[in-house]
């Protein structure tokens, strides 16, 4: 099984599962989960979970007050 940009090789693996449990050993500590669509969609999605933005906040985070912008 070789990484995305094919320079680095894991092993071999006889099924999928064998080759789905080498990547998710080999994920970073606090990696989160995929996202399913378009680069736009993404950034739509990223766009609205930024927590410095008006009108937005942080997922889980309902101690902090949602910004109102009043203009």
């Amino acid at each position: 099984m070789s990484g995305p940009l094919r320079s680095e090789s894991v092993g071999p693996a006889a099924t999928a599962e064998e080759a789905v449990a080498m990547v998710i050993a080999r994920l970073p500590s606090g990696a989160s989960p995929a996202f399913v669509g378009t680069p736009e969609q993404l950034a739509v999605q990223e766009a609205s979970l930024a927590p410095d933005r008006p009108g937005t906040q942080a997922p889980n985070d309902a101690s902090q007050p949602v910004p109102h912008d009043s203009r």
